[in-house]
Formats: structure tokens, C-alpha cells, sequence
């Protein structure tokens, strides 16, 4: 095996841990979202973890910046700061 189809392999297992570290970080939002509405709360201020239990290390910065996109594309307004999320709806 060459080292450009090593390369492409490990890129794309590290987008497989991102893309499954966003569905679970997704699925943990939604239940704080469904929580503040029945409340009447319209926006909240989630802090990405550092380090989410059962993922290898990861860069907060890069992750803060795709579950924020993740948001805006299911219909959220979103704001970041570092590895805080402004979230309104």
C-alpha cells in the first residue's frame, strides 16, 4: 500500500470519528433544546466538551465550528466563541 491511499484512509477514519462525534454531541443537545422549549426558553449557550468519552482526542475548534453548521442546516441560528455555541430557534 502506498502512502497516498495510507493517507486518504486515515483521512477518511478521522471524518467517520468527526461525522459520529457530531451525531452523538446532536443527540445530547437535542434532549437540553426539547428541555429549555417546553420551558419556553428560545436560545441556550452549549460548551463543547473537551473530551466526549468513547472518541480519541479531537480539535475543539474544528468540531465547535461543524456541529454549528450542523445546526444552522437543521433550521437553528447559530453563533461561535471559541468552543461555545450561541443557540437560538
Amino acid at each position: 500500500m502506498g502512502i497516498i491511499e495510507q493517507l486518504k484512509k486515515e483521512r477518511i477514519k478521522k471524518n467517520t470519528t468527526l461525522d459520529s462525534l457530531i451525531d452523538r454531541l446532536y443527540e445530547e443537545l437535542l434532549k437540553m433544546i426539547k428541555f429549555k422549549n417546553k420551558n419556553h426558553i428560545t436560545h441556550m449557550v452549549y460548551n463543547v466538551p473537551h473530551i466526549f468519552v468513547g472518541f480519541p482526542l479531537y480539535d475543539i475548534e474544528e468540531v465547535t465550528y461543524k456541529l454549528s453548521n450542523f445546526l444552522k442546516k437543521q433550521g437553528f441560528k447559530t453563533t461561535v466563541n471559541r468552543r461555545d455555541i450561541y443557540i437560538s430557534w
